[in-house]
């Protein structure tokens, strides 16, 4: 099974730590955009960590690219980013899994949404749908993109030093109260 997600903003799911999930989960405009119904964060965060375990099967080949734009923006509080920031350091070294940083300017294509790969389908998400595309036209033009963009990836020590130094400048910036980790 291969796994190829690009993610410009945020951090793939396969990779939330229960902390980022939830707060993604909690984030107040869910209830302004869509009717969350009875969604409950914690079992949604839940849910979603324990599909984590495909990252520790053998024969998977998993690749995530994100965007650095992910690294530093939070879903909530600053230390739930500094741990999500920690947990992506901890993925680098596991054997199935490559997970490369896009830095600040680069941009080799310009893919106006996220989008991830199972084998020959194609899945990007929307505010209300998930769109499929099996059509091996349209999916080669993802394949071409996901290429261009872990080609200009940071990955490895570098990826690993890019994540740690944003880690540093999150630990001593001074955010508004409402980003503030102390309380």
């Amino acid at each position: 099974m291969h796994i190829a997600e690009w993610q410009p903003a945020m951090v793939p799911g396969l990779v939330q730590t229960a902390g980022y999930a939830r707060e993604l989960f909690e984030r107040p405009e869910r209830s302004t955009l869509t009717d969350p119904g009875d969604a409950d964060p914690d079992a949604m965060a839940t849910a979603r960590v324990r599909r984590q375990d495909v990252l520790y099967q053998p024969g998977r080949r998993i690749e995530l690219i994100i965007g650095e734009a992910a690294l530093r923006s939070t879903p909530g509080t600053i230390g739930t980013l500094l741990g999500q920031l920690d947990r992506l350091v901890s993925v680098i070294d596991l054997p199935t899994v490559e997970l490369g940083i896009l830095p600040f300017p680069v941009m080799p294509v310009m893919p106006l949404s996220s989008f991830y790969m199972h084998d020959d389908v194609v899945y990007i998400e929307t505010l209300t749908a998930e769109q499929q595309l099996s059509e091996p036209e349209e999916v080669a033009v993802y394949v071409k993109a996901f290429s261009m963009l872990r080609e200009a990836a940071l990955i490895g020590p570098d990826a690993v030093a890019l994540i740690q130094r944003v880690a540093a400048e999150l630990r001593v910036h001074s955010w508004p109260q409402e980003y503030d980790d102390s309380d």
